[in-house]
């Protein structure tokens, strides 16, 4: 599993935990810190780092639906 598949599966874990409500990354990254899935320390400029890669993560992840391609992780505003 690449890093990104790892960050990607660390947010949908956060998101199935949190019943798939919207959430902002600085959220997601604190859980997973302090649930010991990410590596990396959960120290201010650490945390910076991770929500940039996170994000870069989901950025990537695409699905594809009665043919046409989308990506999963689409801001949403609410």
């Amino acid at each position: 599993m690449t890093e990104t598949e790892k960050l990607q599966a660390v947010w949908h874990l956060y998101e199935s935990e949190h019943q798939h409500k919207p959430a902002r990354m600085p959220e997601a990254i604190a859980w997973a810190a302090k649930k010991n899935l990410l590596r990396e320390p959960a120290a201010v400029p650490g945390i910076k780092v991770l929500e940039r890669k996170m994000a870069n993560a989901l950025r990537q992840e695409y699905d594809t639906y009665k043919g046409h391609r989308y990506r999963v992780n689409h801001a949403v505003n609410v």
